[in-house]
């Protein structure tokens, strides 16, 4: 019997231990001054409010922060790259100073159909617009199939 007491006891006085571990804290209100602004910390308990012409349900706003945690660094790329003449007549020449594999372009037109696609291997390629008709084309250099820079040329 002696030990039921003292175990009773024991989990009797170690509920008010842990229930003192445990708070909900929530808080909130309307700042005013040139405007209004509500606000609330915590999550505070609503209720519905009930009315003629039907019931309404508040809810809660809960921040969540959402960051990424994928083992790949993001480098920075300084490149110098120029493209000339522009506007053109016949041949575009695509100059990049730092040449690496996995260089490649593509050519659109101003709709978006893909015109040319093709690896560069050479500082400066060239490329050959001269049976395009007049209008705007974009060309984008692309490494390992991420875009690097898109550049406008305007034919002539």
């Amino acid at each position: 019997m002696n030990k039921k007491t003292l175990l009773f006891t024991l989990f009797i006085g170690s509920m008010g231990i842990f229930s003192a571990q445990s708070s909900t804290i929530s808080t909130g209100g309307t700042l005013t001054g040139s405007g209004k602004a509500d606000y609330s910390i915590g999550i505070p308990l609503y209720s519905p409010a009930s009315g003629i012409g039907g019931t309404a349900s508040s809810g809660n706003q809960q921040v969540y922060e959402i960051s990424s945690t994928l083992g790949t660094d993001i480098h920075y790329i300084q490149l110098e790259m120029a493209v000339y003449p522009n506007p053109t007549a016949d041949i575009i020449n695509l100059k990049i100073e730092q040449l690496e594999k996995g260089y490649e372009y593509t050519f659109y037109n101003a709709v978006g159909h893909l015109l040319k696609k093709q690896n560069i291997r050479e500082k400066t390629t060239h490329i050959d617009a001269s049976t395009l008709p007049k209008g705007i084309y974009l060309l984008s250099v692309k490494k390992d199939n991420q875009i690097i820079k898109t550049f406008k040329i305007i034919k002539k």
